[in-house]
């Protein structure tokens, strides 16, 4: 499997996000956000719901660009599926977590593992891959035109017909918790998505409405959106950790592209396809 690359164009003075406490928070808890997709029933059916999608949109044997991976959860398991994988993250700890865990069998399907950003992808050739993940970029970008460049570059290196697949996070929760604590203030900031802070680290909340229309407006077909929490994120922990795990996600998964319910999660996912030739 290649080596980590050195990295490119990080520390970008132009950006307005901070990429530099990104690096630093994801180096430091790489090993928790591999973890945090099992850590319990509201966090696996993030993980089971985005997976079907992949199965659905994802051909075995497809040239995937996993760029913003993390330590690769989502990598690994197209890695299983006969995907070839190339991985890019700021955080050079999460890609080397990925390397130490991968299997040996599974190593030569791995095309490259890069340190650098979702915004600068032009070290790679246009048309290079069948399908690009982005399941964190477009909520670690806070600028508007920083998300614009990743949804660019995205499409850039597809090839027509090819799928992307990229993860949001909703306003749902924090303007909840606006509504509680009664700041009306918060609650006009959130109405429209916004930015808010995790660990911190800034955060672009966007409602599915917000999404569709930068994917629309970068050249892309959107395909399904998808809320990956959904009605589990109205329940309180005891209540979800009470459920039995099938037949929980089997009544998540019926409620989790109703359109009116879409924005009312923690995060959701659209696909979208790069338009034929």
């Amino acid at each position: 499997m290649p080596a980590i690359e050195p990295r490119d164009a990080v520390d970008n003075p132009g950006d307005e996000t901070d990429q530099g406490t990104i690096l630093r928070v994801y180096d430091q808890h790489a090993a928790a956000e591999y973890e945090r997709l099992g850590r319990s029933l509201l966090h696996r059916v993030e993980f089971v719901l985005t997976a079907e999608l992949l199965d659905e949109f994802v051909v075995p044997g497809a040239e995937v660009l996993d760029a913003g991976s993390g330590p690769g959860r989502y990598a690994e398991y197209l890695l299983g599926r006969g995907c070839r994988v190339g991985l890019t993250d700021l955080s050079a700890d999460s890609l080397q977590l990925f390397e130490e865990r991968i299997e040996p069998r599974l190593a030569d399907r791995v095309l490259f593992c890069r340190q650098g950003t979702a915004t600068d992808l032009g070290w790679l050739p246009s048309g290079s891959f069948d399908a690009v993940l982005l399941m964190g970029p477009l909520y670690h970008l806070v600028g508007h035109d920083e998300r614009r460049t990743a949804l660019q570059e995205a499409r850039r290196v597809l090839r027509p017909g090819g799928v992307l697949v990229a993860a949001y996070i909703s306003p749902y929760r924090p303007l909840m918790q606006a509504v509680e604590e009664g700041d009306q203030r918060e609650v006009e900031h959130l109405r429209a998505g916004g930015t808010t802070v995790h660990l911190g680290m800034q955060q672009h909340r966007s409602w599915p409405r917000e999404a569709r229309a930068e994917l629309d407006a970068a050249g892309f077909e959107i395909l399904r959106t998808r809320s990956l929490q959904g009605l589990a994120a109205l329940m309180d922990r005891d209540t979800i950790a009470a459920q039995d795990p099938e037949t929980f996600f089997a009544m998540l998964r019926a409620t989790c592209e109703v359109p009116d319910l879409l924005g009312a999660t923690l995060h959701f996912v659209c696909v979208a396809r790069r338009p034929p030739a």
